[in-house]
């Protein structure tokens, strides 16, 4: 992978983070959408293991350059 790898965070509802890294902005993206959208799947050994959507919590994508047009705000109620 380069240098200006993306980490892909997904964080499961059973307390496990998952992670694997992309190598740009637009894949990091599309990524993050489809989990998002249809779930994660992962290997383990000769096991694939499909997580439906409602059992994530959030999707993070973290690397240099990561950045937005429409920045939001924090603020309390």
């Amino acid at each position: 992978m380069c240098d200006n790898k993306i980490t892909i965070s997904v964080y499961l509802d059973t307390g496990v983070v998952r992670e694997y890294d992309v190598s740009n902005h637009a894949s990091a993206r599309e990524h993050v959408a489809e989990i998002v959208k249809t779930g994660y799947r992962h290997i383990d050994g000769d096991k694939l293991t499909h997580v439906p959507p409602h059992k994530i919590n959030k999707v993070c994508a973290q690397g240099p350059g990561i950045d937005t047009k429409y920045p939001d705000r924090v603020r309390g109620t």
